[in-house]
């Protein structure tokens, strides 16, 4: 496997609490969760987390295009993260990523690691 990149980000989960609390909230959880993560979306924590994983990812790809609803969180214990639809049919292919989430007090924090499985 060849190293890709690395990404690394943090988000305060009282941010996305206050989020939480605006009339646009409907329409930031469309934008940001996939389908599969909505089921959670009251969850600050939950949210906040997958915004620094998502966020890692475009860091560790260095592809500031992705649209965050195409990328996915998922797995208990051991988290895992794709892109899906186009964005992952194309180029990412043979891009294998690694994710850690952890979460203190009021900061979720994300590592995302890219390896090229050739």
């Amino acid at each position: 496997m060849k190293f890709l990149g690395i990404g690394i980000d943090i988000c305060k989960v009282s941010r996305i609490q206050k989020i939480m609390e605006k009339p646009y909230w409907d329409r930031f959880v469309e934008r940001v969760l996939s389908e599969p993560e909505r089921v959670k979306r009251n969850n600050a924590e939950f949210v906040a987390s997958r915004w620094a994983a998502k966020e890692a990812l475009v860091k560790a790809t260095g592809n500031k295009g992705l649209v965050f609803r195409e990328i996915e969180v998922f797995g208990n214990g051991k988290p895992g993260i794709r892109v899906l639809g186009e964005e992952g049919k194309g180029g990412f292919e043979g891009i294998e990523f690694f994710l850690s989430i952890s979460h203190e007090e009021d900061i979720a924090a994300a590592v995302v690691v890219a390896l090229s499985k050739a």
